[in-house]
C-alpha cells in the first residue's frame, strides 16, 4: 500500500458564529476592546470602626467591599496626584 499524499486544503471560512458576531451594529468599525492587568492582590489592616463604615457604604452602593476599597483608592490617589 502506497503512502498518499496530504490533500491540498484551502483555509477554511469563518465560523457562521463569528461572522455574525463581528457584524453586530454595536461592533462594526470599532477597535477590540483592550484587556485590563490582572489586579494584584494585597493584605490591608482596618480599624473595626472604619471597617464598619466602608461596609456600611458597600451596603449603600450596592458594591463589594474590594470594589469600595479600590474606588476610594482610586479617588484619593487622583485627588492628590490632581489629574
Amino acid at each position: 500500500m502506497a503512502l498518499q499524499k496530504r490533500p491540498n486544503l484551502a483555509p477554511l471560512a469563518k465560523d457562521p458564529a463569528d461572522a455574525f458576531i463581528e457584524g453586530a451594529h454595536d461592533t462594526v468599525g470599532k477597535p477590540p476592546r483592550q484587556v485590563r492587568e490582572k489586579k494584584q492582590k494585597i493584605s490591608v489592616e482596618l480599624y473595626p470602626d472604619l471597617l464598619a463604615d466602608v461596609d456600611a457604604l458597600t451596603r449603600q452602593l450596592h458594591m463589594s467591599r474590594a470594589a469600595v476599597i479600590s474606588m476610594a483608592c482610586s479617588e484619593l490617589v487622583a485627588a492628590k496626584l490632581k489629574r
